[in-house]
């Protein structure tokens, strides 16, 4: 199996990338946390130009905050692993103003020697969440979930070139980190790589909360 990852989305980790005072477009797409010959980048959607993304300082505990809209983010890989059959994505973030996290989606467009192919996943589930009850929102707990969705590609094993996944978030929710992982057989039970961002301060969600009463 093979993972890239996502976990140091933080100001600064990416200086440069805009924040709250616009909604730029990124310099660059982010690579992942390793090397890689699989070249990763996890990425603002090309249909997202308009949307604001805020790399919070690791001081109100890192992520990317989606400011005025259902922001749309996407992974590319090129994919290096021969007989590829099972993909997931893993996406820890904390829920935005409607109390969802992942708004729409996920799709994979998957890229063969026989054609270009759009693909739902196969399954999805829950791996864990953390509930925060914020004193401004009252009783209204904030909970951070991490999510997971797997796609059954054992139909073009042998054929695919390249993969793409675009998701679309909750305005106002924060992504801590995503992980895509590859594998010739189905993916194990996932490591702790973004379950440490349950750890999160209760900064982060004052920080939301703020940034929610001035929107």
């Amino acid at each position: 199996m093979a993972t890239d990852a996502w976990t140091n989305l933080s100001l600064e980790n990416h200086p440069g990338y805009p924040g709250i005072s616009g909604s730029q477009v990124w310099t660059a797409p982010i690579a992942q946390d390793s090397a890689s010959e699989r070249q990763s980048f996890f990425q603002k959607g090309p249909n997202s130009t308009a949307d604001t993304t805020d790399f919070l300082p690791q001081s109100a505990g890192g992520g990317i905050y989606s400011f005025f809209s259902n922001t749309h983010f996407e992974i590319t890989s090129s994919v290096a692993l021969p007989g590829l059959d099972t993909l997931q994505l893993q996406i820890s973030m904390a829920e935005g103003a409607t109390g969802v996290d992942v708004f729409t989606g996920p799709t994979l467009t998957l890229f063969t020697n026989g054609g270009t192919f759009t693909l739902a996943p196969t399954s999805s589930s829950l791996l864990g969440a953390v509930e925060v009850t914020i004193p401004a929102f009252g009783d209204n707990p904030t909970t951070i979930n991490l999510e997971a969705y797997r796609w059954n590609l054992a139909a073009y094993a042998g054929t695919i070139t390249g993969v793409q996944v675009d998701w679309q978030v909750d305005m106002h929710s924060i992504t801590y980190g995503a992980q895509l992982a590859q594998a010739t057989q189905a993916v194990p039970e996932p490591g702790n790589t973004l379950l440490t961002a349950f750890g999160c301060s209760i900064a982060v969600l004052r920080f939301r909360s703020r940034m929610r009463r001035t929107a």
